[in-house]
């Protein structure tokens, strides 16, 4: 009974090849944000992507590419970090759950600057599409909003 145990656990983590392709994509998606690049963002969002925030309206990938874009369009700087927690696979599912850490430098009116940060514990659900690994969906587990270092309503 044991090595048929071992054999099940074995088969819900990834192959190192899938693991390294997903993991280069977030990479991707750290570099989008911190070089404003909504196109390299764009290329990871699968078509029907979705993100669900509790309490609020799933957004689909076009609000969430717009929602990108108009923060570049405030943002002086910006940098988003991934810590990934987990990677399992469910059927032809990859399941991530990690932390996201984003800073940001947003110019406010008369030349004065606002710091925006946010955690949020997240899990994506990626699915191939084309041959290529992107996220289906992202759901928002918890949520902590600062500016200026003071926590936002709502978190």
């Amino acid at each position: 009974m044991y090595p048929a145990l071992v054999v099940i656990l074995v088969a819900l983590q990834p192959s190192p090849g899938v693991r390294k392709a997903i993991l280069a994509r977030y990479a991707s998606i750290e570099r989008a944000f911190e070089n404003k690049n909504g196109l390299a963002l764009d290329a990871v969002l699968a078509p029907d992507y979705v993100a669900v925030h509790r309490g609020s309206p799933n957004r689909n990938r076009e609000d969430v590419l717009r929602s990108f874009v108009a923060l570049g369009h405030q943002a002086v700087t910006e940098r988003l970090v991934d810590r990934i927690t987990k990677i399992t696979v469910q059927g032809k599912n990859v399941q991530v759950s990690f932390q996201s850490k984003l800073h940001a430098v947003l110019l406010g009116t008369g030349s004065r600057t606002h710091s925006l940060d946010v955690v949020a514990d997240e899990q994506d659900t990626w699915r191939q599409y084309g041959g290529s690994w992107k996220i289906a969906k992202t759901v928002f587990n918890g949520f902590t909003g600062k500016r200026d270092g003071v926590v936002q309503a709502g978190n």
